[in-house]
């Protein structure tokens, strides 16, 4: 009887493996032959899924996102305050330093969107995503009162965001730098400046 095969499980478990080759190779560097030796599969293996490289880091681009927002959809149910929701946004954004690897799959696709109009337009789209939920729940921080009116909401968003991918750099190129406790303090001032 011939082995029955979850293609989508399979696909799944194909994202994990190329963003694993991208966090040790950089996305200009990965093959299919590096992506295939990564996950112990033959590069035939790969073909039956994906036509070409670009295909499949396109596919564990979408894989990782909607991993994130599915995380985020998850804890935010449990929140009692609008300030608690961005905490989460925010901290899904910032991978711990147990989550290295997703700091170095980050930074390797911004190197690559900078010469990539396609991949540039890809983080467009999420980045878009990303200050949405962050003005959605900021609009509802200032409706609840949890935070004082501000000038404008799309410049607290875009300061969020640059603070946060900022962080996201520093930890990750300079570990040894910040210890976790210092992390989560420096992390802390996003939202102090906002409560204050």
């Amino acid at each position: 009887m011939p082995k029955i095969v979850d293609h989508e499980a399979r696909k799944a478990e194909i994202s994990r493996v190329i963003l694993r080759a991208i966090a040790k190779q950089g996305i200009n560097n990965v093959t299919v032959r590096s992506i295939a030796k990564e996950g112990g599969v033959s590069s035939g293996t790969l073909a039956h899924y994906f036509s070409d490289k670009n295909e499949m880091i396109n596919f564990a681009i979408e894989a990782l996102t909607e991993g994130v927002y599915v995380r985020i959809e998850q804890r935010m149910a449990a929140c009692r305050t609008a300030m608690d929701k961005i905490r989460v946004i925010v901290d899904e954004h910032l991978p711990s330093p147990a989550e290295e690897s997703m700091a170095m799959i980050s930074l390797a696709f911004w190197s690559s969107a900078v010469h990539d109009a396609a991949l540039a337009e890809r983080f467009v789209q999420i980045y878009d995503r990303w200050r949405g939920y962050l003005e959605r729940h900021l609009r509802e921080a200032v409706k609840l009162g949890e935070i004082a009116p501000v000038a404008s909401i799309k410049d607290e968003v875009d300061l969020i965001v640059a603070l946060t991918d900022g962080f996201l750099v520093s930890f990750s190129l300079n570990p040894q730098h910040f210890s976790a406790a210092r992390r989560a303090r420096m992390t802390e001032q996003i939202f102090a400046r906002l409560t204050a």
